[in-house]
Formats: C-alpha cells, sequence, structure tokens
C-alpha cells in the first residue's frame, strides 16, 4: 500500500500502518497525527444487509454531508484498496502536500465533478489503474522470488528438521487456511486430544507417509473438503465457486469539518456518524467499528484496521 501511495506522489513521511487491537495500549502506538483509518473487512450478506438498511433509513432521514467531502464511486472492480487510500488523501489535502504526480492530477481534474463523475473518470484513469496492477504484480513476484531464494539456500546449506513434524504439501487450491488449522493440530496431538472424527483420521493415515503423499491424499480428502466448503459458504444466500477468491472490502473513516465520515465507494453517499476531531478519529472511529460492525456481525473475526499516519 505504501509502495502504491508514494509512487501516486504521496510524500514519504506519509504511510499506512497496522492497528494491532482495539484497547488503548494497541491505539497508544500508533503513529500520529492520524490522517484516516482504513478497514478490511468480508464483503459478506451481513454488509449487503447492512448497506441497504442504512441507505432506506438515510434517504426517508437525511442526513448532512460536508460540501467539502471528496467522495468518488466505485464502478472499477477489485479496487476498493485503491479507493479507500484516494478517499483518505483526498480529504486530508490540507495535512497531506501533494506532489506533482499521477494522483494530484485526478483529484484536481475531478474537485468539482460529481462523485458519478469521479467514479466513471478512475475507470479511465490508466495510470493509477496501472500503477495499482504493478505494485500488485510486484507483490505477487516478490513472494515468488522470496520463496525460491529461500528454497536455493536451505537445499544449498541444508536444515536440521525434526522427524516429528508433520508436514503437508499443498495442491488444493483456495486451502491454505485449512492447511495452517491442520498443520497447527497435526502438530499438538500432546495438547490436543482429538476426538474420533474426519481429521483424526486422515492424521493418523498418513502419519507414516511423505508430505507430498499426504498433500495427494487431502486432495481426495472429500470429508474434509466438503466441510471446509460447508462453512466457507455458511450463511451465504449463493454458494461461491470454490475457485473464487474470498471477497474482501477496504473502506476509509475521516475527520472532515468536525464530523466522522464512512467514505465507501459502493454506498449511495458518504456516511455522517457525528462528531470528532483530528485529535480523536482513531478512538472514535475504533469505537464506531466496534458498534456497528463487530457487535452486528459477531461470527466474523476478519477485521483489519489501518491508519494513514504521518511517520517522522
Amino acid at each position: 500500500m505504501n509502495k502504491f501511495l508514494h509512487n501516486l506522489g504521496v510524500p514519504s513521511d506519509w504511510e499506512v500502518c497496522d492497528i494491532f487491537g482495539f484497547g488503548p495500549d494497541e491505539l497508544a502506538i500508533v503513529p500520529r497525527p492520524v490522517a484516516s483509518v482504513i478497514m478490511l473487512f468480508p464483503y459478506n450478506d451481513a454488509y449487503k444487509q447492512r448497506k441497504n438498511e442504512e441507505e432506506l433509513q438515510l434517504k426517508d432521514k437525511g442526513q448532512e454531508v460536508s460540501d467539502d467531502i471528496y467522495f468518488v464511486k466505485q464502478y472499477v472492480h477489485n479496487a476498493c484498496g485503491t479507493m479507500a487510500l484516494i478517499h483518505s488523501v483526498a480529504n486530508n489535502r490540507d495535512k497531506i502536500q501533494l506532489e506533482d504526480g499521477i494522483l494530484k492530477r485526478f483529484l484536481d481534474e475531478g474537485q468539482n465533478m460529481s462523485p458519478s463523475d469521479r467514479g466513471e473518470m478512475l475507470t479511465k484513469a490508466e495510470d493509477i489503474i496501472n500503477t495499482h496492477r504493478e505494485i500488485a504484480i510486484e507483490g505477487q513476484t516478490q513472494y515468488k522470488q522470496r520463496k525460491n531464494e529461500e528454497e536455493l539456500k536451505l537445499k544449498g546449506k541444508g536444515q536440521q528438521v525434526s522427524d516429528d513434524i508433520y508436514y503437508i504439501k499443498q495442491y488444493v487450491h483456495n486451502a491454505c487456511g485449512t492447511m495452517a488449522l491442520i498443520h497447527s493440530v497435526a502438530n499438538n496431538r500432546d495438547k490436543i486430544q482429538l476426538e474420533d472424527g474426519i481429521l483424526k483420521r486422515f492424521l493418523d493415515e498418513g502419519q507414516n507417509m511423505s508430505p507430498s503423499d499426504r498433500g495427494e491424499m487431502l486432495t481426495k480428502a472429500e470429508d474434509i473438503i466438503n466441510t471446509h466448503r460447508e462453512i466457507a459458504i455458511e450463511g451465504q444466500t449463493q454458494p461461491p465457486d470454490p475457485e473464487d477468491m474470498i471477497p474482501y472490502h477496504f473502506v476509509a473513516f475521516v475527520c472532515k469539518d468536525g464530523c466522522l465520515y464512512e467514505l465507501d465507494g459502493l454506498k449511495f453517499d458518504p456516511i455522517n456518524y457525528g462528531p470528532t476531531t483530528p485529535d480523536s478519529l482513531l478512538e472514535d472511529t475504533v469505537s464506531l467499528i466496534q458498534e456497528k460492525y463487530v457487535v452486528q456481525d459477531p461470527d466474523n473475526i476478519y477485521f483489519t484496521l489501518l491508519a494513514l499516519s504521518k511517520c517522522y
């Protein structure tokens, strides 16, 4: 995210950093000032229902939205991370002095446009879209390069691996979460007393196999695969294709004219959540997220928070 921002012309002293928790100790270590809070969460039925109910309520009752809010409708598929960054920077130009470049030109050109027209303009902003793609591809390339370098290094120097390690090669697409859980349990059977069932049978059967053979066995373990799929689609009206990536969504929260706004390009308008200050933006946003997202979707643990902060 930071390389993308800096390539667009955001000064290098502004960076996106992790927020490690909701408590005061975790929030205290976030660099200040905080220009925006960015949230990543599953794009699921709970979100869609909340979005529809919110839209009906606000269209009925109305809300006050500052004329200074820079809002962009999202029409580009899989660009919510880019949208959150654009919203974060566009609504903090009094703090963030943009260098001449891609983002400054885009924001200046769209200054007097409607949110819909800005969204249409973004669909044609090849410089922003290409920068997004280059960074995304680079990240994938770096992982593969790091993996290959690590493999060559270890094959050259060697390493000591315990004979008791239960390791499985992954051959099932989109099953890395399942793999992590199996590895976690399989290597702690002295602590975790498994009940007779699917996982115990799988681990026992693969006990004396090679990692590759265990991986091949997992590709045919219909009971584990079906359990994985059932849990993945639980609560969804339309089961996803197993080959599809799980969808997630980014939104940004900013302080503008003394109010806390949620900026989500898939929603009909910015959402005004009431008073805040630049100094209390982080704490107020975390409280809002706990109330509006965490409490209303208690079974979902997949929330990630980031802050766009000035790092001296």
